[in-house]
């Protein structure tokens, strides 16, 4: 250790002997590590604001439906939910919601629109949807809803009211398709309004009591779907894994013979496939920023060693060993790296800190709806990432940075150099 010392130092010191040039090859590393680790951060947060969004739209881990569901959402694909299944789903430790969800035609004295009409327990939709935790701040919605005190009600977008012409308070008329194929139509009186992320869902999605529609459409223990969530939260990790599953659902899915059980992949391969996509895409990002980042290091570092080739010379003259040179040179190649993570980090942190309120995508809401994220974005420490990110760039530039300082210190090369010094 002793020996090692003083190269240490040596190598400390040169570094600051010529500032513009060090001060370039960490500007230029810094840039391309901090560049990739906000990015990969941008696309970690954009791929969970789409799991998040997709899960929370209605949609929950798994639903069960009649076979024929999805592709025909009208009443003729219904079952019937049996006391044994509740008692089952109850017993089950995992969070589920009944609901009947069917296209229909809402009407107010100014106008007529096409809806998808969803009929809930409000209680049960806490843990499963937006329109569960919209009743965290309207408490009182859930005695109407569940408990049958306001039965004939019905719960509308802003961006719907606006369409109709009308305001809470006021009747409007739903029409849907009923059991024995006729038209079915009920006078409901509006007692809230949502808003959503979504213009979509705000413009196209209406909620009723399940009791109220079971009873208007004659369905008395029948159901369109039951929703299903996992308490554990469902990460990126479990998206990949085409496996997943829930041991807690396996255990009631006999019951479900006649229904069909499907995960959300299967619910939502658009988003299943954009969220692949953004994950990918990360590592193409990351290839492609750590090309750029070595050529541009590599460009830089053999400039400074073309530089530097008469000091390099008269060290060799002195009687330091070419091993001693490639020793120094890689102390400050690696001090140049460890300086730039070290500045990398510092400027991501303080990055993620200013933008603790999310970045405000309000401006693009009709794209991020497209989209299915959130219009607000909020990054995290990845610490994780960014230590694997950093780990990859750090051991790649500084294993090809021992290319241009091998050939430099070869003693050939050296020996060469000092005839030129010589005939100077």
């Amino acid at each position: 250790m002793k020996q090692q010392w003083p190269i240490m130092i040596f190598a400390w010191r040169n570094l600051w002997r010529y500032p513009k040039r060090t001060a370039i090859l960490i500007t230029v590393t810094v840039l391309g590590l901090a560049t990739t680790l906000f990015f990969n951060s941008l696309m970690l947060s954009w791929s969970n604001s789409m799991l998040d969004n997709t899960l929370n739209n209605l949609g929950a881990q798994w639903q069960i439906n009649a076979p024929g569901y999805q592709q025909n959402r009208d009443i003729e694909h219904r079952f019937e939910f049996s006391p044994e299944q509740q008692q089952a789903l109850e017993q089950s430790g995992l969070y589920w919601a009944q609901r009947i969800h069917l296209p229909g035609v809402l009407k107010s004295e100014y106008d007529t629109t096409g809806v998808d009409f969803m009929a809930v327990n409000l209680q049960n939709e806490q843990q499963l949807s937006f329109i569960g935790r919209f009743t965290h701040s309207h408490p009182e919605l859930i005695d109407k809803f569940d408990k049958g005190s306001q039965p004939y009600q019905i719960i509308v977008g802003e961006a719907l009211l606006n369409r109709l012409k009308t305001a809470v308070g006021r009747k409007l008329v739903l029409m849907t398709q009923g059991k024995d194929g006729k038209l079915a139509e009920i006078g409901l009186r509006i007692t809230a309004s949502y808003r959503h992320s979504d213009p979509n869902i705000e413009k196209s999605m209406v909620f009723m009591p399940l009791a109220s529609a079971q009873k208007w459409l004659k369905l008395p223990h029948e159901i369109s779907e039951i929703a299903v969530k996992s308490p554990q939260t469902l990460s990126l990790e479990m998206v990949k894994n085409a496996n997943f599953s829930s041991e807690k659902l396996r255990r009631i899915t006999p019951l479900f013979k006649e229904q069909k059980v499907l995960n959300w992949r299967e619910l939502q391969p658009f988003a299943f496939a954009s969220i692949e996509m953004m994950y990918n895409f990360n590592w193409v990002w990351l290839l492609m920023i750590g090309i750029m980042m070595l050529f541009a290091m590599l460009n830089t570092l053999y400039m400074s060693l073309y530089e530097r080739r008469n000091e390099l010379q008269r060290l060799f003259i002195l009687g330091l060993k070419p091993r001693d040179l490639r020793r120094l040179l890689l102390l400050e190649h690696l001090t140049v790296l460890l300086i730039s993570i070290a500045i990398s980090w510092t400027l991501l942190v303080a990055l993620v800190a200013s933008l603790s309120d999310g970045i405000d995508l309000s401006f693009l809401s009709e794209g991020t709806a497209w989209l299915g994220i959130s219009h607000q974005l909020f990054l995290g420490y990845d610490y994780e990432l960014w230590l694997t990110n950093t780990a990859q760039l750090f051991f790649g530039l500084f294993l090809f940075g021992m290319i241009p300082i091998w050939r430099a210190t070869r003693i050939p090369r050296l020996k060469a150099s000092q005839h030129t010094l010589d005939n100077h």
